[in-house]
């Protein structure tokens, strides 16, 4: 759904990113409800093989970088907006498309890979008074909900403390492994190498992610060397199957 909607606006490089969001982050709800409402939590998955062996985000930082917010609820507008944009959501003046969010006095539109339309925060003050999914041509109400979690924008969102951490170890790391490729009189690899490092640290430090960050899972996630990279399985409840 979200997938269509990316390449319907013609996002076509977004749009697996945009796949690949939205499945963790309802394989990740559906394990939240299954433990947290006491319901059967029937949860039904058609995939490849090759799928459920994806690199993707642990889903503990995926947890970790989730907002929770409920009618009842005291938020700040303004840390609500800074906390959106940290993930990777983009303020705009009405939301169109996934990944947007729009502030209008005491309105707040987000458009979460969570849903097939945006949701609709209204507040009184500063408390949380209505939350809605509501049709993003018309603006009218289709249901209502008494709490939401909202998604990062990316799964590859990650905080800035753990980019700084990975940052200076993935630095040391290529400066070892180019002067293997140096040794070895492999003076060309040692220089691709360097330079599509150099961009990706680049992006790193700007963005926040990088075109095939999953690359650096093990160092953003803080994993030990050789460890098992985490997979779409691992978004799975012990008693899947």
């Amino acid at each position: 759904s979200s997938y269509r909607r990316a390449v319907k606006y013609g996002q076509r490089d977004a749009a697996n990113e945009i796949l690949r969001t939205e499945t963790l982050s309802r394989l990740s709800a559906a394990h939240t409800d299954r433990k947290g409402k006491g319901n059967p939590g029937f949860l039904y998955v058609v995939t490849c093989p090759e799928a459920l062996s994806e690199l993707v985000v642990s889903k503990r930082n995926l947890d970790e970088r989730t907002i929770s917010i409920g009618v009842g609820d005291i938020v700040n507008l303004t840390d609500l907006g800074r906390k959106m944009r940290s993930l990777g959501f983009e303020e705009v003046d009405y939301v169109y498309e996934p990944g947007q969010f729009a502030m209008r006095g005491s309105i707040v539109d987000v458009y979460s890979y969570s849903s097939e339309l945006p949701f609709r925060i209204d507040f009184f003050g500063d408390e949380v008074e209505l939350i809605a999914e509501v049709d993003n041509t018309t603006g009218e109400i289709v249901r209502e909900f008494d709490a939401i979690p909202i998604w990062p924008a990316s799964h590859y969102v990650t905080e800035r403390p753990k980019v700084g951490r990975a940052l200076k170890t993935i630095s040391e790391e290529l400066e070892g492994r180019v002067a293997e490729l140096k040794a070895a009189d492999k003076l060309l690899e040692a220089q691709r190498l360097a330079q599509r490092t150099a961009y990706d640290l680049e992006m790193l430090e700007t963005m926040g992610f990088c075109n095939g960050i999953e690359n650096y899972s093990r160092v953003i996630s803080q994993r030990p060397v050789g460890s098992a990279p985490m997979t779409l399985l691992d978004f799975f409840p012990e008693d899947f199957v």
